[in-house]
C-alpha cells in the first residue's frame, strides 16, 4: 500500500533494509567494602556501624561530575555505615557483599543496518552500517570500596567503553 517504497528509485534506496541490534542492560553488581592492610590477602573487612541504613545513591550524580556540573565526586553509598577495625590483623564484621550497595548499571546498544543491491544478474553490492554504543552512553567505573582510601565511596574514573563508534562496509560480489 506504499506506492513510493514498493517501486522506483526510492524503493531501491530506502526499501528492503535489514536491521539488527544487540542490547545489553545490567543492573549494578552488589558491592563489598574492604580495609586495606596486611590482613587476609592484603585486605581486611571493616566493622559495620549498627543502626546506619545502607543505600546506594543515584549514579546520575557521577555523570554530572564528569560533565563538570559538580566540583567534587559525590559519595555513591552510605560511607558512614563502616568504620575501620581497631587492629589491622582482626577481621571486621562486614560481610563480603551488600545487596543495598550497588555499582553503576551498564546500558549499551549496538545497532546494525544492511541492504543488498543487485546491480546485474552477476554483480551484487552489500552496504552495511554498524554502530557501537549507538546512544553514546557513559560507562562508569565502580566506586572505591576501600575504607582506607581517601576517595572511599566515590567514582573517580570512567570505565572506558568509548564514545559512539560506527563503521561502514561496502562489499561487491561478482
Amino acid at each position: 500500500g506504499m506506492r513510493y517504497l514498493n517501486s522506483g528509485v526510492l524503493a531501491k534506496v530506502f526499501g528492503g533494509w535489514q536491521v539488527a541490534g544487540i542490547f545489553l542492560y545490567t543492573g549494578g553488581h552488589p558491592l563489598g567494602v574492604t580495609e586495606s592492610g596486611i590482613g587476609i590477602d592484603g585486605f581486611n573487612r571493616p566493622n559495620v556501624v549498627p543502626g546506619v541504613k545502607m543505600k546506594t545513591y543515584n549514579y546520575n550524580l557521577v555523570k554530572d561530575y564528569f560533565l563538570g556540573k559538580l566540583s567534587a565526586p559525590p559519595k555513591m553509598f552510605t560511607t558512614n555505615a563502616f568504620v575501620p577495625t581497631a587492629n589491622q590483623f582482626v577481621l571486621g564484621d562486614a560481610v563480603r557483599q551488600y545487596s543495598a550497595l550497588r555499582g553503576p548499571s551498564y546500558l549499551n546498544e549496538n545497532l546494525d543496518a544492511m541492504k543488498y543491491f543487485n546491480i546485474t544478474n552477476r554483480v551484487r553490492v552489500t552496504v552495511r552500517m554498524d554502530y557501537f554504543n549507538a546512544f553514546n552512553r557513559h560507562i562508569f567505573g565502580g566506586p572505591i570500596t576501600d575504607i582506607a582510601n581517601p576517595n572511599f565511596g566515590e567514582v573517580i574514573a570512567e570505565n572506558g567503553g568509548g564514545n559512539r563508534q560506527g563503521q561502514l562496509t561496502l562489499r561487491v560480489e561478482f
